[in-house]
């Protein structure tokens, strides 16, 4: 980790930098200064290190294929860091592309982007913009491909086995049924044993690039072995969990999230429905079918926050009862004591 700022993160994996980003909208003379600022910190992290290739990705509130002073401005901030918006190495045309879309506004826009060095963007496979039905957020997700040769990896050449990693075994999903009582008293104990628990693959990753790693354990370059190495990493996280706060048993069929309930699940299950009709209806933007499943997932959206707002005016409301009913009882209880 070289940097970790509100609006970017960035990391340092061998020779790469990973950047994250996140930039205002610069509409007005004083977000424009702010950009201008997030943009030469971020400069100023990558001038202070050494590095090879470059990938930075995120939401640019702004359509940097286009002409106009902000575009230009990221673009010639970034172009100074050898990143370039991946449109540069790519024949995919971004007229035809958005990536945030509030249809009842009918706002559609391209704004989030992968820059990188010439390297990677020589490497790119394919670039999709993907929705999905479950995703409530008005942003989609941007997925690009890279060739394993950019790492100067050559994946043809892997076993298709997976070594099971040292992180930790494996919790049946019947062990799920319960919540965490997180207690910060207990914090740094849960640091140290997730530092026990995952020290081998810390100094595995920690004294091994890339190329020594394709050779060590080659079963992590595949997708079976990235697989499993995350679940065996998220089964290690809740083993540290487990032995390190209490918990509470929840009842069987209970559910989990407090505000979901059946109208949640049948409008989950709607807006599952609407996309796959959808897609099979040969996936027309202009299409009845699309408008019914643009109808569902709003709907979907919209009937999660009215459960959260409701279950949480609920319970304020009776915290604010609780409360007052504990004043009186003081009240009275003083009242007697005199």
């Amino acid at each position: 980790m070289l940097s970790a700022e509100s609006n970017f993160i960035c990391i340092k994996a061998d020779e790469i930098l990973i950047i994250n980003v996140y930039l205002p909208s610069a509409n007005t003379f004083y977000t424009k200064d702010s950009l201008i600022s997030i943009l030469d910190s971020i400069v100023d992290v990558c001038a202070s290190t050494s590095y090879n290739s470059i990938v930075c990705a995120g939401d640019f509130n702004c359509n940097v294929t286009l002409d106009g002073s902000v575009a230009s401005l990221i673009n010639s901030k970034l172009q100074a860091i050898n990143a370039y918006h991946c449109f540069n190495y790519i024949k995919e045309s971004p007229s035809r592309l958005f990536s945030f879309s509030v249809p009842n506004r009918n706002a559609y826009s391209l704004i989030d982007f992968v820059f990188c060095s010439e390297d990677f963007g020589k490497a790119i496979a394919s670039l999709d913009v993907n929705d999905h039905p479950f995703n409530t957020s008005d942003h989609f997700t941007v997925c690009i491909s890279f060739s394993s040769k950019v790492l100067h990896i050559y994946s043809d050449s892997f076993p298709s086995h997976c070594t099971k990693s040292d992180a930790g075994d494996t919790i049946s999903s019947s062990q799920n049924h319960f919540t965490f009582n997180w207690d910060d008293s207990r914090k740094m104990i849960y640091y140290d044993c997730t530092r026990i628990k995952f020290y081998e693959l810390q100094d595995l990753f920690a004294k091994h690039s890339f190329k020594e790693l394709a050779c060590l354990r080659p079963d992590l370059f595949t997708s079976q072995g990235a697989n499993c190495l995350y679940k065996n990493f998220i089964h290690a996280l809740l083993n540290c969990s487990l032995a390190c706060f209490n918990t509470t048993r929840t009842l069987p069929g209970r559910k989990r999230k407090w505000w979901w309930d059946a109208s949640l699940k049948d409008a989950k299950a709607l807006s599952l429905l609407s996309f796959n009709n959808w897609i099979n209806a040969g996936a027309n933007v202009n299409s009845p079918e699309h408008f019914n499943y643009l109808q569902a997932k709003k709907d979907y959206k919209q009937l999660i926050q009215c459960k959260k707002g409701i279950h949480t005016l609920n319970r304020i409301t009776l915290n604010r009862v609780t409360l007052n009913r504990l004043h009186f009882i003081g009240r009275t209880d003083n009242r007697a004591y005199r």
